[in-house]
This record gives structure tokens, sequence and C-alpha cells, in this order.
């Protein structure tokens, strides 16, 4: 527990308090042992051990030491065989999470762009495998979109040293089996001590589905527009395709037409009654309306509507059902209806995602501005409209201005527009004008709208009013000014009032014809002037909560060594204390305990020298714990005296002062007296 070696020479020679561990040992007839701790980190952690069981052995201390070499080294194969176990397992878990993410996860070198790790997850994204990109990556940039590659190189090539935000990389990139895919990519650079980039560690998904829900929503709405010219062909391509008999009630459903709603062909019988089983029977009404009407009209009014089907796996298809009655009978009854059905559930899931978004837009409680680049506000919603005071159609296509402080007017749009450009957002308080003319204080985000190809089309701003917030923010600045300036009176006074019993002390130790009685005073009068001086210290410090310890220290043991100059010829004060802070209820004890060590120090430690030197040092642990040291170098303290069994009221003081601060204290007598003392540095 020690951390040493025990050396038993003579087993049967031991002192009677080692008569357990003699007994032990004898049981096993030995004469002499030998145990050489085995140290990690400072905790034993086993020992190699060495006995005699025939004849008593002495080990010469040059083994002793050879052996201690020994045992270190062991400890360090230890250590070192732990240390590569721990890497293995983090590298184990490293792998696991990333493989088992749907994203790609890559580490590339800088600035050689040198691959160093991708996670299988690239297979999945474009075809090919690591071990394909880590023989050669420029296979990797050779199917990068031509249109896209030197946007990306001239990307990379613009991280420099100074780079310090997440790189963000859009591009299409050709699969391996030729097919396009749109590729996100963010990089974050790693840097060495010295501010360098080494490194490159990445994330890539494949975001080729939102891409192709804004191309889809582009086709719908014009094949809405030309659906009159196209139904017939276009839809027919594109879509499952009917053909009905309708006097003999049969009807032809292609290969496309069933596989839309999850069944084979041999699956799903070719007559009316398998769509109507799986159409929504909510539905149906609206489908034999807008057939009737068709009829009626002999095809004036289009066959068209957009209804929902059973798929087989339950899930819900959208489409759109249209079609055209191409013969008819001499009285006008209709004989042959053809149609198709379009799969519309992605358009309808996308238009439900917009609904909701666009819900969120109106309904959510700040207020959204969006500008175009020509700085005209384009739209925002109805936190903004309560916000500012105006309505949509008031601020559409006027110049957002008309909202800031005149002071900002000229500038703020310019200075937005320059950071969002520099830093892709920006960040800021404004002031702002409502309608009525009221000021108020606005928190806003300002980000980047992109267009399908990565271009800024315009901005979207977020705005917060914090008004009342800033006006609660000032009351309390103004209550915190009077609060500290009342702290700063109380200290005040306190060491006004301290400095008053201090006097006090002093007249009547002077006066006192005791002289036990007038020693006893003056010690007195020291312990209330080192907490005037902390109070006095305080008052003066510009932030009340704590104050800088070694200059207090500095300034207790000067007037200390003033006080008890009487006593010693010359005297060296050595104060070394970093640059700590401390609270008031860790600070007035600490200082107490300085007061009642360093006086002893001046008064007993150099009785028949002419000179000798008090050190004081303090010095904050990794753990939250400081060491503070008195030392002296003076006859050394009596080795009758019992640090905690003392009458002295000074020492009484300083183990009762310690226990108040959670804290140890020990005492050396070596070369003089060092006092020791650990505890935290805060209370709580």
């Amino acid at each position: 527990r020690e951390k040493q070696v025990v050396h038993v020479p003579q087993v049967a020679n031991l002192p009677p308090e080692a008569a357990v561990d003699q007994m032990g040992w004898q049981r096993f007839n030995l004469a002499s042992l030998l145990a050489i701790p085995l140290i990690q980190h400072n905790i034993v952690t086993g020992f190699i051990g060495f006995a005699s069981f025939s004849r008593e052995i002495t080990w010469p201390e040059e083994a002793i030491r050879t052996l201690g070499i020994v045992s270190r080294t062991v400890a360090n194969v230890q250590e070192r065989s732990q240390a590569e176990e721990r890497l293995r397992e983090s590298e184990a878990r490293f792998r696991q999470v990333v493989e088992s993410i749907q994203e790609v996860f890559f580490i590339r070198d800088f600035p050689s762009l040198t691959l160093r790790y991708v996670s299988p997850m690239i297979e999945s994204v474009t075809g090919f495998t690591p071990e394909e990109l880590y023989d050669d990556f420029d296979l990797f940039f050779d199917h990068i979109h031509s249109a896209d590659r030197d946007r990306i190189v001239t990307q990379l090539s613009s991280i420099t040293p100074e780079s310090n935000v997440p790189i963000d990389l859009e591009f299409r990139f050709n699969r391996r089996d030729a097919s396009l895919c749109w590729i996100q990519s963010k990089l974050f650079p790693v840097k060495t001590k010295t501010g360098e980039i080494y490194r490159l560690i990445g994330a890539a998904s494949d975001i080729t589905a939102q891409k192709s829900s804004e191309a889809e929503r582009l086709q719908n709405q014009k094949l809405r527009l030309e659906l009159g010219l196209l139904e017939r062909i276009l839809d027919i391509i594109l879509a499952g395709y009917w053909d009905w008999d309708i006097p003999n009630h049969r009807e032809y459903l292609s290969v496309g037409f069933k596989r839309m709603f999850g069944y084979e062909d041999n699956e799903l019988p070719n007559s009316p009654e398998s769509w109507q089983r799986l159409i929504f029977p909510e539905d149906l009404p609206e489908v034999m309306r807008c057939f009737e009407q068709h009829v009626q009209s002999h095809g004036a009014i289009p066959y068209y509507n957009e209804v929902r089907y059973h798929h087989k796996d339950g899930s819900t298809v959208w489409v759109i059902c249209s079609g055209q009655v191409i013969e008819w009978d001499a009285e006008g009854n209709p004989l042959r209806m053809i149609g198709c059905h379009v799969d519309i559930t992605r358009r309808k899931l996308a238009e439900e995602k917009l609904r909701q978004q666009a819900l969120i837009f109106d309904n959510i409680s700040d207020g959204i501005i969006i500008t175009d680049l020509d700085g005209r506000i384009g739209d925002w919603n109805a936190a903004a409209e309560t916000m500012f005071g105006y309505t949509r159609a008031e601020v559409l296509g006027r110049s957002p201005n008309l909202l800031h402080h005149p002071a900002d007017a000229n500038t703020l749009t310019q200075r937005i527009l320059d950071g969002v450009h520099r830093q892709g957002q920006w960040q800021g308080e404004i002031s702002i004008i409502r309608k009525d003319g009221t000021v108020g204080i606005c928190e806003t985000i300002v980000v980047p709208l992109q267009d399908s190809q990565g271009q800024v089309i315009a901005t979207l701003g977020v705005n917060r009013d914090i008004s009342d917030r800033k006006a609660r923010e000032r009351e309390l600045q103004a209550s915190l000014a009077e609060k500290e300036v009342l702290l700063q009176e109380i200290h005040h006074r306190v060491k006004n009032n301290l400095q008053i019993v201090s006097s006090l002390l002093n007249l009547q130790a002077t006066r006192s014809q005791n002289q036990h009685l007038s020693i006893i005073l003056t010690e007195s009068q020291n312990r209330v002037r080192s907490m005037a001086l902390l109070h006095e210290k305080l008052y003066r410090s510009p932030d009340l909560s704590k104050i800088h310890v070694g200059d207090y220290i500095q300034d207790l043991t000067r007037t200390l060594l003033r006080s008890y100059r009487h006593y010693s010829v010359n005297v060296d004060l050595d104060v070394e204390i970093g640059d700590i802070f401390l609270t008031i209820d860790v600070a007035m004890p600490c200082g107490l305990i300085v007061n009642e060590l360093v006086s002893n120090s001046l008064k007993y430690a150099f009785s028949g020298k002419r000179e000798g030197t008090v050190a004081i040092a303090m010095a904050q642990q990794p753990n939250q714990t400081l060491i503070l040291t008195v030392e002296d170098n003076g006859i050394g303290l009596p080795d009758t005296i019992d640090l905690h069994q003392t009458q002295s009221l000074g020492l009484q003081m300083v183990c009762a002062l310690t226990q108040q601060l959670s804290g140890t204290i020990a005492v050396a007598r070596t070369h003089g007296t060092q006092y020791r003392l650990q505890f935290p540095s805060c209370l709580g």
C-alpha cells in the first residue's frame, strides 16, 4: 500500500508488532522474504516476490535496485498491453458504429487527399467497393458528373490551414451501373496542435430521392397543362393501361396497372371488379359520377379524377385516373373506353409535406421574411405581420429597409447580404421600426435559399422580437449595479469596523502592564487585521465574489513581519503563489491559517538565530484542490508538540479552520518546520 519494497532478511527476528505476519510466514517455513511492488499510475497492481525456505538471506541493495528496475519494466509492459487492448476495443467500437449508420463515412489525408478509410456503405451509394477506392481514388473523381467536377475540385482546392468551418459539397455522380445519383457530403478539417490541417473527416449521403421529388413536381405540373392533348398517348406509356369492353363487362388491365398495386399479372383477374375491389369505397362514387358526366356529355367533359387504391402490402396508392370513350353505338351509348392510371403517391406525400411546411410557416412564433436578391420582400408569415404591424400585401415587393431603424437602413441590408455570401449566414440584433412608429429590437438569423442547382435565389430571415427581453436585461443590469455598490459599501463598512476593533486591541495591548496579556491582545489584533485586509481587498476588487489570493497573502505576511520585528532580527519572506482566485468563504479561513502559522514562525522558529526565511506557497492541483505550504528554516517544531492535541490556541485554530475547509494538514520537522495543507478550491 505504501508502494515500498518489503525486505525481511530474518522472518524469525521480526519485532513483536509483526507477530501476525511472522506466524503466517512461518506456517510456510519462510526464512527470508523480498517483495517488489508493481506500480501503474501510482497504484500498486501487484508485486514480484522472492522467498527463502532453507536459509536466511539478506538481498544486497544492488540486487534490490535491479529488481526494482525489472518491476517497473514489467509494470510498463502491462500498462502498454492494456493501452493497446483499449485501442483495439475503441477501433472495433468505432467500426461497429460507422458501419451501422446509413451514411458513408470517410477519412482522407490533407493536402494529399489520400483515402485512409471509407465505410462499406459507399458500395450501396456508388456501386464501387472500398477496396477499389483504396487502390485508385481517382476512380471516384472520374465518375463525378462532368458539369460538377471542376466545381468540386475548386472547393477542395480552396481549403486552407485557416479553414475552420465544415465544407459542404453537393454533386451528381455516375454509379457503376451508369445510373445517376445525387450525393451530399460534408467535410470537417482536423488540425494539429500548431493549427495545420492534416486530415479531413467527412460524411456523405445519397439525396437522389429528395432531388427526384422536386423534378417530379415540375413534371406533374407540366402533365396537367398538357393533359387535354397527351392523355391518350403519354399517360398510357407512363402508367397502367386499361381497356374496358362496356357492354360485355370485360376489362383488360395491363401488367403495369397490376404491379402499381403490388400484384403480378396472374394474381389479379381482368375485370372491372378487380379495380373496384381495390379502390377506397369512399372514392368509388366520385369515380362513377365522373364516368356518368363523361358519357352524358358524349366525351366533352373529360374523365379525370385523383383517387386512392389499396396496395397489396396495405399501404395507400394515390393515382390519377383518366380515360376516354372511343367507341359509341348508333344511339350514343358507350361501347369501349380506354384509359390509364398514373401513380402520384410520391407527389401527394410531397404536397402533404409542403402543406405541413406552409402550416408551420404561417403558425411559427418567429417572424419569417423571404427577400429576393434584388432586395425586395417576396413573402412573410403571420408572425411577421404581428411583429412589424404591416400586412403581407403592404410589404410585398418593398425593401426591408422599411422595417429597419433609419440609422441602420442604408447599410444593414448590404451587410446582411455580404455576411450570407461570405459565411453562409448572418446573425445579429437589429433595431426595427414598426408600422405604428414604435422602436424594438429583433434577434435575426438570415440564411440563403438555393435552387436545385445550388444557386442562391433568395434569403430567408428568421426574426424574434426581443424588445421585452432587452428591457428586462437593462433592468437586471441596473439592479445588479445597485447591488454591487451596496456590497462594496458592506465590505467597506465591515473593514472599517474591524479596523476599529484592531485599533482598540492595539491600544489595550500598549497600555497593558501584563506582558502575557499584551501578547494575547497583539495576536488577536493580527487575526482581526487579517480579516479586515480580506474585506479591503474585496472592496477594491472589480469582482466582488473573489480575490487574488497572492496579493492578499503578500500584504498579510508583510504586516505580520512588521508586527513581530522585535522577535526576529532579519527574516526574509518568500511568497510563491500562482494566479489563484478564492471566494471569501475559502479565503477567510485560509488567511487566518497563514496568520497563525507565520506568527508562530516569527515568534519561535528563530530563537538564538540572527536570520532566517519563512516561505509560503500555494499551487492549484488538477483535481480542483489547493496545496498550501508554510515553512521556515528555524529550529523546528519540538517533537513533544502534537498538532492535534496541542494546548496552543493558534494551532487549535489552525486545525479547526482546516476542518472548516474540508482539508487535511500535515507537519514535517526536518530542516525547520513545514506545514502542508490540502483543501478543495471551493466549498459547496
